[in-house]
This record gives C-alpha cells, structure tokens and sequence, in this order.
C-alpha cells in the first residue's frame, strides 16, 4: 500500500485552518451580529470565543507530536480509547465536515445570483416556503463539488497550493476593507446609539455572540489531519493554529466594527451583504469588488479544506480497519486516498 506524501509547509496549515475558519458568513451575516450583539459586544466576544477555543488548541497542539497521523482527533480517540469510541469520534467529525462542505457548496450559486440572477435561476424546480429551488442551483453546487473534488484527487501538494492562493485572497480583501472602513469612518458611529444589542445588555450581548463560538471557529481542527503530509517538525504545527485563531478572530471583530464606523449602525439593521453596500459607500465599485471576492474565497476555502479533512478522516479508519480497506489505497501517482 502506498503511502502519503510530506508536502505541506506551514504556511499550507495555517491556510487549511483559517480558510476553514472564514467562510462568507463574516461578510454576510453583518447586520444579524449588530442586532444580536451590535458591534462592540460581537468584536469583544470574537476574541473571547477565540480564548475559550485555544485551550482545546493547545491540546491538540500536544497530541499531535505524538500521534502524527492523519485522523487528527479520530486517531487519538482510537488510540487511546478503542475501536468503538474511535468510530463514533471518527463518523461525527466526518459528518460535521461533509456538512460544512454541503453548506458552502450550495452557498456557491447563492454568490453568482448576487452578480446575475439568470446564471442560476433556470430550471425551475419547486417552491419551499417563500424561496423558490432551481435546477440551476443544483447544477452549480455539484459542479464547484466536483472541481474541488478533483484538486484533492490530483494531489495534496496541488490542494495546499490552492488553498494557500485562496486564503491569501481572504486575507489581503478581508484587511483591505476593514481598512478601508476605518480610514473613511467615523468610530463614534459603533456607539450610537449603544456598543451594545438594542434588546440584550452588554453582558447579554456578549453571551449571545459566544454561543456561535464553536461554529465561527470550526476549522481550526483540520490541521491534525494534515500533519501526517506535512514537511515541517509536527511540535511547529500549534503555531499554525494560533495564527489561524487569531486572525480569524480578528476577521469577525474587525470587519463588523469597521462596517458600524460608516454610519450609526442600527441603519444597518435588515441589509442583507451590508459589507457590500458599505464598501460601495466608502470605495465604489472596486469596494464591492473587494467585498465579493473575498466572500467567494471564504466558500471555496471551506469546500477545499473541509473536503480535504474529511477524506483523511475516512482514510484514517480505514486503515485501522473500521472501514473498508478500498478508502485507504493510496492511488500509485497521485498519492492520495480515494
């Protein structure tokens, strides 16, 4: 049976984790955190949430220098535990990874309606609730699937270089807007009326915001099931995930206090993509450009690394022999499992 590769460097790690971090949700789901939490309790609980994930961080960091084997969270479990309590672990970071992928997938056709409604509104299908369902919807959803589903079939180096280009994309847009914002701003605008929710107090706003806390940060888990194709000393690969946690969180505080900085923020309030509009607001149309191709980055980085994280999950029990050993057959040139 072949083997896996050592191809990823640092820089692939972090890209793996922070894209899985940051999905387009930072850019669309603005107006719904200023009503939640409004814009200095979402930016304090982002790095509070941020805190009370790297304590699970740092253990990983420990387990992986031990046990540097694709599988991640799976494999330990199973070492430690057994073959029972390694497959329940194995089987529920599978589905919450697939889900993830799901998700940005059907996210895909949801962004190109945004530029032109026609490109996926053909093939009507259905009507559920107030939200008509299109085959064009479907169509595209499985075809960005297939694409990322061929990137990582072709090789591992070729998945960590495009998550490293698109993450880089998120990165640099992300940042530029948040500049953007602040230098065209005014930041007495994130307190009017109140820093706070307009129905939570501050305490309240902040709570609400933490409970979507282990949804913002999900991702930073995918780098143990790397680390087996990783090229670099598996005791540096806590610092991919740091670095991961804490832009990331920086991405959530600073680009919904940014976006308040233009105008009093329960303005905001019932704007769908208000990131969008602010950045037309603040660099015209080069601003919304920025604004949406970031979000588009933010879903395919997720598709490309949670997709990535779920098959060496599959291989990992595979290989153990919780699942048929066809998932763990490295293909001879590609070297990567089915």
């Amino acid at each position: 049976m072949t083997s896996l590769i050592k191809a990823l460097g640092l820089l692939d790690l972090f890209s793996i984790s922070f894209g899985a971090i940051i999905g387009w949700g930072v850019f669309t789901l603005t107006a719904d955190w200023f009503e939640m939490s409004g814009p200095w309790g979402t930016f304090i609980a982002a790095y509070i949430g941020m805190l009370m994930i790297l304590p699970i961080a740092i253990c990983y960091s420990m387990l992986i220098p031990y046990i540097p084997e694709a599988g991640g969270e799976y494999k330990w479990t199973y070492r430690t535990f057994g073959s029972i309590h390694g497959f329940i672990a194995g089987w529920w970071l599978y589905v919450s990874y697939v889900s993830i992928v799901l998700l940005n997938a059907t996210a895909f056709p949801v962004w190109l309606r945004i530029l032109e409604p026609r490109l996926v509104e053909w093939g009507y299908l259905y009507t559920i609730g107030r939200y008509k369902v299109y085959l064009g919807y479907i169509v595209l959803s499985v075809l960005i699937l297939v694409i990322y589903f061929l990137i990582n079939y072709i090789g591992v180096r070729e998945m960590g270089r495009a998550q490293t280009i698109m993450s880089m994309i998120l990165v640099i847009g992300g940042f530029s807007y948040i500049i953007l914002c602040l230098s065209r701003g005014n930041i007495a605008n994130t307190w009017n009326p109140t820093p706070w929710s307009l129905k939570n107090s501050a305490l309240g706003s902040i709570v609400a915001w933490l409970a979507i806390a282990p949804w913002a940060y999900v991702g930073f888990d995918t780098v143990p099931q790397a680390i087996e194709e990783a090229k670099i000393n598996p005791r540096k690969a806590f610092l991919a995930i740091f670095t991961a946690l804490f832009v990331g969180a920086s991405f959530y505080a600073f680009i919904t206090l940014s976006t308040a900085t233009l105008k009093p923020w329960p303005q905001f309030l019932g704007t769908w993509l208000a990131t969008a509009v602010t950045a037309k607001e603040v660099a015209g149309n080069v601003g919304v450009a920025i604004v949406l191709s970031s979000a588009l980055m933010g879903i395919l980085t997720g598709i490309n690394g949670f997709m990535y994280a779920a098959s060496r999950v599959l291989y990992a029990m595979s290989r153990d022999g919780l699942l048929p050993k066809a998932l763990s057959d490295v293909h001879r040139r590609f070297r990567t499992p089915p």
